[in-house]
């Protein structure tokens, strides 16, 4: 998981805004299951939502310019 990266910007201690969207994904999925299982489609559809747009914020934190991924696809300019 994320919570051993490090890097960014710390908000809360040592942990970034990166750190944030981890434990927000992780209540997404976690309120994803419950109400698929409730039977709740409208709040299971919300939260589904909520967590893919979670991870593609994740996702484009990993490519600002200093990251390894960034490095790694676009190499050293």
């Amino acid at each position: 998981m994320s919570f051993g990266l490090s890097g960014f910007t710390p908000i809360f201690g040592q942990y970034s805004l990166f750190h944030v969207l981890s434990v927000r994904i992780l209540i997404c999925i976690v309120a994803t299951i419950y109400f698929a299982r409730k039977g709740n489609i409208k709040r299971h559809k919300i939260f589904t939502t909520g967590a893919f747009f979670g991870l593609i914020g994740a996702g484009l934190g990993t490519l600002a310019p200093g990251r390894l991924i960034h490095e790694w696809l676009f190499g050293l300019f």
